[in-house]
């Protein structure tokens, strides 16, 4: 019997007991408790999330450091 990669998902979401959209929001949850970190999360007028922005301690004093004329790539070693 093969197992595809959804039955593989489907499985462990039945075994761990929670969904995507629980673990989200116990990591932004987890990711705003850290002293000076902020997320914005952006919904539609159909309560549809469209933006999830997160910035970090370092990078709010960056840009308090050199504004408008600074420009980051916080995205390195991920998939976008």
């Amino acid at each position: 019997m093969i197992i595809t990669l959804q039955q593989t998902r489907n499985i462990l979401q039945q075994l761990l007991g929670s969904t995507t959209l629980e673990r989200t929001r116990l990591l932004l949850d987890t990711f705003v408790r850290v002293d000076d970190h902020d997320v914005l999360l952006v919904q539609d007028q159909m309560d549809i999330t469209c933006v999830i922005a997160m910035q970090t301690a370092v990078q709010k004093a960056c840009f308090k450091q050199w504004g408008d004329s600074l420009v980051m790539d916080w995205t390195h070693g991920t998939t976008t």
